[in-house]
């Protein structure tokens, strides 16, 4: 164990650490039908030209633009082409052919007239002389969007329903995702019940590993199990002896910080997890608890409190396991501060907040009232949270920070 790693860090520092220390999951070809919300591990690209031929874009008419341009206004309707069927080719410049929205625009055409521009006459198009007509119009031109080989989505994607869409049209049944890591959520402390069991005074409900399990599940990590230890140093100790053998990843809730039944960090260590760092100059969450297993496998230790463990894991533990999954995208975003904000500690502060939006289309940050780390309610009213910088300073309305969506 390094000496650094008794030390308090900040919070920049721990995220370095969290992040550097992620190693890629394996990936696994899946059948495309369940690929929504997976992170794609491989580059997507175009099978064909898109689109292969050229597309009508309107119902109407086909015609050839130079017979158009030397002055013929009236076209006698030779076919009619439909979507899905094979491209036609015109028969002469003087006919046209009727074409529907998505047909292969016939050889020899290169404009589509829509019906609201002509009449139709004795099976012929007849085009008011005021009709403006130009070559190319209506036509969606063959390979105008990508070419064949053309990356279409890139590695590291977390493949939402359009990016379904992309791959079903490039013919892709099977894709490559990053795999799934298995992730044991454990509640500790003898205070805790389960939620449909009667309460006392004395106790609480289990709700950590609830809103864990959610917090995951809401960022595509499904692959979760509930788990509950009392502040029992054998129990602890068999019970994560056993769950770092079956899990890709442990998050634990509670028993990190100095009280006299806050076992984990000891028998973590005496399980050869080794400490990358154990407390961050943060608030909430300052007893926040990192660590690698010898097979490469992180345990997060988050502070018990409620607020605590749902800010540690949003700004924690989501951004390891979308590096880990290759997943190419920023937890935090920077907003301006609706107000300006007083921090008078000398720890970066995690406070509660909601977006506003302003006249202009403006996104502002609006911290709100937070009562302290033990109250869920406190949340229900915010976006996210807003982390703001150490002070003692007061920071200026419009300032940026950062934003951390729940």
């Amino acid at each position: 164990m390094a000496e650094t790693c008794l030390k308090m860090i900040a919070v920049p520092e721990a995220e370095r650490v969290v992040l550097e220390s992620a190693r890629v999951f394996p990936s696994e070809d899946i059948q495309l039908t369940a690929a929504l919300g997976r992170v794609l591990a491989e580059h997507l690209t175009a099978d064909r030209d898109y689109p292969p031929l050229d597309r009508a874009t309107m119902d109407g008419i086909a015609v050839n633009y130079r017979a158009w341009e030397d002055g013929r206004r009236t076209f006698p309707v030779a076919a009619t082409a439909a979507a899905g069927a094979p491209q036609q080719a015109l028969p002469d410049e003087a006919q046209s052919i009727e074409i529907m929205t998505g047909a292969p625009v016939p050889e020899g055409c290169d404009c589509v007239i829509p019906y609201e521009e002509f009449i139709l006459e004795n099976q012929s198009a007849v085009i008011p002389v005021e009709t403006q007509v130009t070559l190319g119009q209506n036509i969606h031109a063959a390979a105008a969007d990508y070419l064949k080989g053309d990356l279409l989505i890139g590695e590291g994607t977390r493949l939402n329903p359009a990016h379904i869409a992309v791959a079903a049209a490039a013919g892709r049944t099977r894709i490559k995702v990053t795999r799934q890591p298995k992730i044991a959520v454990i509640g500790t402390g003898n205070e805790l019940v389960e939620i449909d069991r009667p309460v006392k005074p004395h106790q609480a409900r289990r709700s950590n590993a609830y809103a864990l399990e959610a917090l995951l599940a809401r960022h595509g990590f499904s692959q979760v199990t509930r788990y509950h230890l009392r502040d029992d140093k054998t129990e602890i100790r068999i019970g994560l002896k056993e769950l770092l053998k079956k899990f890709d990843i442990l998050i634990l809730s509670g028993g990190v910080s100095k009280g006299k039944f806050d076992f984990i960090p000891e028998i973590l260590g005496e399980l050869h997890i080794d400490v990358l760092f154990h407390r961050v100059l943060q608030k909430p969450g300052k007893p926040f608890w990192y660590g690698m297993g010898q097979d490469g496998h992180p345990v997060f230790a988050l502070p018990g409190n409620p607020v605590s463990t749902l800010v540690t894991a949003v700004r924690y533990v989501i951004p390891y396991l979308r590096a880990a999954s290759g997943e190419q995208r920023e937890d935090k975003i920077f907003l301006p501060l609706k107000n300006e904000y007083d921090n008078r500690g000398n720890l970066t502060f995690f406070t509660p907040a909601r977006l506003v939006n302003e006249p202009g289309h403006v996104t502002t940050v609006e911290p709100l009232e937070f009562k302290g780390s033990g109250n869920y309610a406190d949340l229900v009213l915010s976006d996210g949270f807003a982390e703001i910088p150490p002070g003692p300073m007061t920071f200026p309305a419009g300032l940026g920070v950062g934003f951390f969506k729940w």
